[in-house]
Parts: C-alpha cells; sequence; structure tokens
C-alpha cells in the first residue's frame, strides 16, 4: 500500500510539472517588451495616449484597454455604473453598453457577442480596444515590429484640389 501511495504521488508531481512547461513550439500573445516598458503603445489620430495606472493588456488574443483614457481621446463618452457594473460608451447616434465579465454587448440595443469579456484590473475597467473602435466607426491598424497600435477616427481627406480655371 505504502509503494502505491509513493508511486501515485511520484505520478502526481511529475504530472503537475509537465503540465507548466509550454509544448514545444508553443507561443504566448503577450509581445517580447523589456521590463517596466508598457506592452504596447496606442496613438489616436497621431497622439499618443499616455497610461497613468493601468497599462493596456493582452488578454486571449484581444488588446484590452483602461476605458477613460483611449474612449476620452476618441471623443467617445463614457459613463460606468458601478452599481451595475455596465459601460455604456456613446458617440454621436451610437450607444454601446458592455458590462464586466459578460461576452454580450449591446450597440444601439442589438445584441452582440464578444470575444473576451470586460474585466476590472486594479479598479479600472478594460474594454476590448478593436471592438469599441470599430463598433463607433474608427479603424486600428497594429505594428508588430514596434508593439504600437494606431487608431483612425478621422477619413483622410482624399479630395481633389480646387483648379484654378
Amino acid at each position: 500500500m505504502k509503494i502505491f501511495v509513493a508511486l501515485a504521488a511520484v505520478l502526481m508531481i511529475t504530472s503537475l510539472a509537465v503540465c507548466q512547461q509550454p509544448f514545444r513550439g508553443a507561443t504566448t500573445a503577450t509581445p517580447n517588451v523589456p521590463k517596466g516598458k508598457p506592452v504596447v503603445t496606442i496613438s489616436v489620430d497621431g497622439t499618443q495616449i499616455k497610461f497613468d495606472d493601468v497599462q493596456p493588456q493582452p488578454v486571449a488574443g484581444r488588446m484590452m484597454v483602461p476605458v477613460r483614457g483611449v474612449f476620452e481621446a476618441l471623443g467617445i463618452y463614457v459613463e460606468y455604473d458601478y452599481a451595475l457594473r455596465t459601460i455604456t460608451a456613446r458617440k454621436g447616434n451610437e450607444d454601446v453598453e458592455l458590462r464586466i465579465g459578460e461576452k454580450l454587448a449591446h450597440k444601439n440595443g442589438a445584441e452582440i457577442l464578444l470575444d473576451v469579456a470586460p474585466l476590472l484590473m486594479k479598479n479600472h475597467a478594460m474594454v476590448p480596444l478593436r471592438f469599441i473602435v470599430e463598433t463607433l466607426g474608427g479603424k486600428i491598424d497594429f505594428d508588430p515590429a514596434t508593439n504600437h497600435i494606431e487608431v483612425t477616427t478621422k477619413a483622410p481627406d482624399t479630395a481633389p484640389p480646387l483648379s484654378a480655371s
């Protein structure tokens, strides 16, 4: 009986050690960034956003950002209801509502399923950047070489120049 218990303990410890190791060829979702540097930098229409307390974080392949910093730079009105744990983002005629911990969001009343639920990090509401920006009419470009995200909200000026005829 002692041999059986000892063998079971060795197998359990070995399996735990093996489960802690990444699979061969596995990669992580977090970019390689020097310690003390932000995981990613974000600019809105060319102006870099500074994050004071909580930095953007990759979660399950989505970049989660603190609600206030980015959204205010995007000209989006943001409201957080602490009792209901809901985030309401409003820009023009567009309303988006998200709830902490839930993957179901609403845009102008229509339901939208998110890949990653909004979450709290150090008492800051974190939301998926791409979902909010694209839902409210913006565009996102990511440069993996620099870990930089550029958010564009304005349409480029493509009108032809006026001719002097």
